[in-house]
């Protein structure tokens, strides 16, 4: 390319002295806005440029990202920023979550938790298997991922397989009827199977000594939790009980990630989405569209306003 030849007539000319290089760097920087069609803006820096400001650009480096940002700004350029990459990226994760706890909550959570790639981590009810996913790309974890929905896993396994991830295993499995001898340092139970008590069980069946249980629950955000919602979600507490049973338990809270607003908001867009797909399969379905419309008024009047969901990193003494 014509930059690389301008660019290695720099690097030639780098330990000359310091005149030579100051004129090459000069020609350079002429010579590339002229081929990259910024013959104006070029003109337009040297007539303002004073010679100590042109020298600051003798740096390789400054003008590795001169070029990066002229051709950025080219009306030519057809390729998006990495910042906007790594954001649609983010947002295909949330999406594909089971959970009201982001992606950048996730990352936080698994640095504090210290994964790497000697972690070996079970996700119960892992849906997609995305918190596996992130992991495996941050952290470069090992893991199994067990759900019963059979579309959850076979979408989990086409999206790693995309990304090139294979330290992340996804079973398609009833996780109360699940074997596995090996011993974890995490395990994730991402919902809640019959009880508090029953689901930290099922848990410890996996959970190395020493080792840190992640429980996935929505909980109150008032402490006087509105009779409708407790019915609806069937036990829904405050932070305060949340942690006394904790305590009963025998576990501490260690770690903590909940969601936002925003992250409420995703959760029930996706949700409404899923929901009128239903309804246009079946538009005369009085049932469904009552059952819809509940949910919808449940959602709006008291979720949104009086709940949220958390990760509970929990540890025993």
């Amino acid at each position: 390319m014509r930059w690389l030849s301008l660019k290695n007539k720099y690097r030639k000319c780098k330990h000359s002295q310091f005149s030579c290089v100051y004129l090459c760097c000069i020609q350079t920087f002429r010579e590339y806005c002229f081929y990259t069609g910024h013959a104006r803006r070029v003109l337009f820096l040297y007539s303002f440029l004073s010679e100590a400001a042109i020298g600051f650009f003798m740096n390789e480096y400054i003008l590795e990202e001169l070029k990066l940002s002229f051709v950025n700004k080219s009306k030519k350029n057809t390729i998006k920023p990495n910042s906007y990459i790594n954001k649609i990226d983010e947002t295909k994760d949330n999406q594909h979550l089971i959970s009201m706890v982001p992606v950048s909550e996730i990352l936080r959570l698994g640095y504090e938790l210290g994964l790497n790639e000697n972690s070996k981590v079970l996700d119960l009810c892992c849906g997609y298997g995305t918190v596996l996913k992130v992991w495996a790309e941050a952290f470069a974890i090992c893991a199994t991922g067990v759900d019963i929905c059979k579309d959850f896993i076979h979408t989990g396994k086409k999206r790693l397989k995309e990304c090139g991830i294979h330290n992340v295993k996804l079973i398609h499995k009833d996780v109360t009827k699940y074997k596995d001898d090996t011993k974890y340092d995490i395990v994730i139970c991402s919902e809640t199977i019959e009880s508090i008590e029953s689901t930290f069980q099922l848990g410890e069946n996996f959970l190395k000594k020493g080792g840190t249980l992640l429980y996935q629950k929505v909980f109150s955000t008032a402490q006087d939790v509105p009779k409708e919602l407790d019915e609806f979600d069937g036990g829904v507490y405050p932070l305060t009980k949340l942690n006394k049973i904790f305590n009963d338990l025998g576990y501490y809270i260690t770690h903590f990630a909940t969601g936002t607003e925003n992250d409420w908001n995703r959760y029930y867009t996706w949700s409404v989405r899923r929901d009128i797909d239903k309804l246009r399969k079946k538009p005369n379905n009085q049932e469904l569209k009552k059952q819809i419309d509940s949910w919808n008024y449940m959602h709006l009047k008291y979720r949104m306003p009086y709940e949220n969901q958390a990760l509970f990193g929990l540890q025993k003494l």
